[in-house]
């Protein structure tokens, strides 16, 4: 089974960026956000192996959030009489850096 297909959408994002001074050190601050939503069109090759009744139409809605240390992620993706799927993510930067 495989597919292959096309979505299209509409986001809305939020940038921020700022200058932080701490004492004598100066460094870079950005964040930003992002909701969008999408349409999905997505037909398998082989319908009989996945679902003789799934729709090939589909539509998700999802958040995104990203700061100086951290990123997290939430999305939800339906498709009528078939699967839905809620996917959330969150990562967290310690800082460390190499050079």
């Amino acid at each position: 089974m495989s597919t292959t297909g096309l979505s299209a959408g509409l986001a809305f994002r939020v940038l921020e960026h700022a200058q932080v001074r701490v004492e004598d050190y100066t460094y870079e601050a950005n964040y930003n956000w992002q909701i969008y939503v999408d349409a999905m069109y997505a037909p398998v090759s082989n319908i009989e192996d996945f679902n003789n009744e799934s729709i090939p139409y589909g539509g998700r809605v999802g958040l995104l959030s990203t700061g100086k240390n951290w990123d997290w992620y939430g999305e939800l993706c339906l498709y009528p009489k078939s699967t839905g799927y809620l996917i959330f993510g969150f990562l967290f930067d310690l800082g460390w850096e190499f050079k």
